[in-house]
């Protein structure tokens, strides 16, 4: 008997590009290929799909079933935590599908109180990619925070004022509402929130996080107790197949250091800030930069911000180069068309995969110190940006070309020459280890539908 597991993540077709899809992906992938029946639940966020409508699928051998939800019918912030009918859709899922174990990658669209309603009936796991259950704009960035880190309440209102300015309105209506001391100032909503997710994770049987330093916000924020760290991993099967397809080197060789951005093109993930810092005079002529992402026309509300990105974009063509969003089967050509990966963010990243699978290319990497990123310190051919201080970005950037590495960095990399440290862990290695997490819940759990024995023999 196979064991039966379902992962539970928003991120799984191609309309939701980015780390935590790449993760679930090759996670389950993996997950197949050692045994386990994986069964997928994810989200189609099309606004005008019918509302709670649950279409399924095979995927090389993966169960998948996606729900239409993109709350549309949101009155107040609990209705980010609480989603009803959610909730009975995937306590369906788990009956129908007769479910030993459910890890949820995410809460968001199917609420964090789908923890303790998947708990009555198997063990749940939850992994927590992002800080949604700290803060619903999801990095604790954009507004002012302590220097330790944490946001204070009014920094977290007003990012939340300023995304969802409706809810938080009716929220705050609420919260005086159902005080029952008017006397007495009610808990502010950031206290009600994090209290509300601390209370749902306490029903899950693991808590998983993807790095050490994601597991240090967590912990800062009173989430740590069964906390353990996982980390992710990557499928190099991919990314050795592209370097097996290069060619010997460029031809002809760029007069300029080639410089590629990836990902979601936010002030979070810094691509804004490190191209305003490449507006200094003295660079522009010796890099150029290409982006790949999309460009959401506001940032959590915002439109400031991505108009700035769009108009350096716009009044710079000669040496910054938008290509739009890309697929993952295209990273290979991406990453054989740069000199070198730029990943400077500017929120706490809970692991940083595209960096590792550039690491792993080959490719030299422009990093900030910002969570998990820290890690890459001290690999060959990885230069740190502070994440506190962008705007001493021109000079650290101008020191490197002038007097550090990165000019022989870029011209190692052009003649192919791999750095000895570019392995890096494996999605294989990292599936290995959460079957090994599953198994240890499961046996520790008579009451699930998968006996000790099927474990054992599995």
């Amino acid at each position: 008997m196979k064991p039966r597991i379902g992962l539970v993540s928003f991120a799984w077709t191609a309309d939701h590009p980015g780390g935590l899809r790449s993760h679930v992906v090759d996670l389950a992938h993996a997950l197949c290929d050692q045994g386990y029946a994986v069964f997928v639940h994810c989200v189609n966020t099309d606004p005008q799909a019918p509302l709670f409508e649950t279409r399924s699928w095979i995927e090389n051998g993966i169960h998948v079933q996606e729900l239409n939800y993109a709350y549309q019918d949101l009155q107040a912030l609990p209705g980010f935590q609480c989603v009803d009918q959610a909730e009975v859709i995937l306590c369906e899922w788990v009956r129908y599908h007769q479910l030993q174990l459910v890890d949820v990658h995410h809460t968001l669209y199917v609420g964090v109180r789908v923890l303790p309603v998947l708990s009555a009936l198997v063990p749940v796991v939850a992994t927590l990619h992002d800080y949604w259950l700290l803060d619903p704009r999801g990095q604790l960035y954009g507004f002012a925070s302590r220097p330790d880190g944490l946001l204070t309440d009014e920094a977290w209102e007003a990012g939340v004022r300023q995304t969802w300015p409706q809810a938080y309105e009716k929220s705050r209506f609420l919260a005086r509402y159902f005080q029952a001391n008017q006397q007495l100032d009610p808990p502010s909503l950031m206290a009600r929130w994090q209290a509300f997710s601390r209370q749902c994770l306490a029903s899950c049987q693991r808590l998983v996080a993807p790095s050490q330093a994601a597991a240090s916000v967590f912990a800062a924020h009173g989430i740590e107790s069964d906390l353990q760290v996982i980390e992710n991993g990557i499928d190099t099967d991919g990314i050795s197949a592209g370097l097996s397809r290069e060619p010997p080197h460029p031809t002809p060789l760029p007069s300029r250091i080639r410089l590629g951005l990836l990902g979601h093109l936010v002030p979070s993930k810094g691509q804004l800030a490190f191209c305003e810092a490449c507006l200094h005079p003295d660079l522009k002529g010796l890099i150029q930069l290409s982006l790949y992402g999309s460009i959401p026309d506001t940032y959590q509300g915002d439109p400031a911000p991505q108009q700035r990105l769009q108009a350096i974009i716009r009044s710079h063509p000669d040496w910054v180069a938008w290509h739009g969003p890309y697929r993952r089967d295209q990273l290979a050509s991406i990453f054989a068309a740069i000199d070198c990966l730029v990943m400077p963010s500017l929120w706490q990243e809970v692991y940083g995969l595209i960096a590792r699978e550039a690491l792993c290319y080959g490719l030299p990497l422009i990093v900030t110190n910002a969570g998990a990123l820290a890690d890459l310190a001290g690999r060959s051919r990885v230069f740190m940006l502070d994440a506190d201080q962008p705007d001493r970005w021109a000079q650290a950037l101008m020191a490197a070309l002038d007097e550090g590495p990165l000019f022989r960095w870029v011209y190692e990399r052009r003649q192919r020459r791999m750095p000895s440290d570019a392995q890096v862990r494996t999605s294989a290695a990292c599936a290995a280890e959460v079957a090994d997490l599953y198994q240890q819940v499961l046996v520790g759990h008579p009451s699930s539908l998968l006996s000790a024995a099927a474990v054992s023999s599995s």
